[in-house]
């Protein structure tokens, strides 16, 4: 809200599996803002069509992908916030540690019906540009509570995945499954096959969530 992201506004989030990308995820939700997640694997070009053609408004980055950015700033005039995490934030950006620390601890209650937009996810692109799929806030909740109740998670439950929050799979599933059922949530920075069995026993999951290869 101090950045002046409104209601309806989109904003991408291009980070790892991370608390703080729940926390923008949430934070952005619950203004009514519409979550924007950007690959991490997309060339500089398939970024700037997603940003373009979301109409996004800022972005909350990790350092390690700000070099990107940059290359293709200067096609981007709607891009008006920068948020990076990840170390000090260069100039006409904000550093994400003082953009949370800044933050004030209750927030007027903005209305938000459950058919308005929560999230545009954008296809791979396979055969052409990707395409962005509009969900609503109805549409992911439905999805979260049904998962939990096809696989029968419960609160006694502890999630983990290592599949990418700018995916539907980690969002709908795992943490929408996660708040659903009550459960906790694992969340994994990245697959690893030599140490997944070891953060299984580690984090005491109960279930996995994970892509199956062909």
């Amino acid at each position: 809200l101090r950045l002046g992201i409104q209601k309806g506004d989109r904003f991408a989030i291009m980070l790892p599996n991370s608390p703080e990308f729940l926390y923008t995820w949430f934070g952005l939700n619950k203004i009514g803002a519409v979550e924007v997640p950007v690959n991490l694997n997309l060339t500089g070009s398939e970024i700037q069509y997603i940003l373009s053609h979301s109409e996004s408004k800022g972005i909350v980055i990790h350092a390690d992908y700000l070099p990107v950015l940059e290359e293709i700033r200067t096609a981007l005039p709607d891009l008006k916030n920068t948020v990076v995490v990840g170390e000090e934030a260069p100039a006409r950006a904000v550093s994400y540690q003082d953009w949370l620390r800044d933050a004030p601890e209750e927030l007027q209650p903005v209305p938000i019906s459950e058919e308005e937009p929560t999230v545009i996810i954008y296809t791979s692109g396979t055969t052409g540009r990707p395409k962005a799929v509009l969900l609503s806030h109805r549409g992911w909740v439905l999805t979260g509570e049904s998962w939990a109740f096809m696989i029968g998670a419960s609160a006694s439950d502890r999630i983990m995945t290592p599949n990418p929050l700018f995916h539907a799979n980690a969002q709908c599933y795992s943490t929408m499954g996660s708040l659903a059922a009550g459960a906790s949530l694992i969340l994994i920075e990245r697959f690893s096959r030599s140490r997944v069995l070891e953060q299984t026993r580690h984090y005491k999951a109960s279930i996995m969530v994970l892509v199956a290869p062909a």
